[in-house]
Parts: structure tokens; C-alpha cells; sequence
């Protein structure tokens, strides 16, 4: 599969592709397999839960990554049983978010040429404005 078509149940906004639950994916690239989709991670939590007999007990099911808006929390998240979403960039961007309105203008401006999946420090894919130290 190509890394930049996601595949069925990853989500688009603003013409890029957007995958959740990156579960600790090997490469960036790796970020757009069908198997990362929320759907396909949300269904497989609740089926193990189901199989260890432990579906009725209240654990949250909390995603990130990818979430732009609240049509895509309501319609792709809570529907298919997470119990909050995690919102990062969304939030750092926002009127309430302390970022420098320089660091919002660059994020919120972006388009999707801007922007690049990499590798963190922590071994975990990320998302960003590209930059030469990115690029690096």
C-alpha cells in the first residue's frame, strides 16, 4: 500500500491522510496501515475486552492522533466506543492553548505538502510542519 492513500477507515481532513492509534507503529510509514484505523483498533480492544470476559467493566478507551473536529469525535469515536479523545495540535492551536500565536499561525496555515510523518525520539510516529531540521 502506498504510504500516502490511507487505507479504508483512516480519516481525510483537509486533503491529507489521517490515521489513529499508531500502537507503537516501526516506521512513520507504517502509521497508514488498515490495521492502525481507529475502527479496527476500537473494534479489537472491545472484542479482547469481550474475550476476557471484562466488555461491562468501565475501562476508558481514550484515542489520539488525527483528530481535527467535532463531527470526526462524534461520528468516528464515540460511535465506535471510545470513552474521550485526546486532542494535542487541535488544542495547542486554539484560543486557550499557550503556544506562541507564531507557532499557531505556521501550524494552523499548513497545507498538507507542509507537513511530514517522522519518527520521535521516543520510537513513536508523529506529525508536523516540515522544516529543515525535520527534513535533517
Amino acid at each position: 500500500m502506498d504510504a500516502q492513500e490511507p487505507p479504508a477507515g483512516c480519516h481525510r481532513d483537509r486533503k491529507s491522510a489521517l490515521c489513529s492509534g499508531h500502537l507503537r507503529a516501526a516506521k512513520a510509514e507504517d502509521v497508514y496501515q488498515a490495521h492502525f484505523a481507529f475502527p479496527v483498533v476500537l473494534e479489537g480492544v472491545q472484542e479482547l475486552f469481550k474475550q476476557m470476559g471484562i466488555e461491562r467493566e468501565r475501562i476508558p478507551l481514550i484515542v489520539a492522533g488525527g483528530i481535527k473536529n467535532n463531527e470526526q469525535v462524534l461520528r468516528d469515536m464515540f460511535t465506535l466506543g471510545a470513552s474521550a479523545v485526546q486532542l494535542g495540535t487541535a488544542f495547542a492551536v486554539s484560543e486557550e492553548g499557550d503556544a506562541h500565536l507564531n507557532f499557531k499561525k505556521v501550524v494552523a496555515d499548513a497545507k498538507p505538502e507542509d507537513t511530514m510523518t517522522f519518527m520521535t525520539v521516543a520510537g513513536l510516529p508523529a506529525s508536523a510542519v516540515r522544516t529543515p531540521w525535520l527534513d535533517n
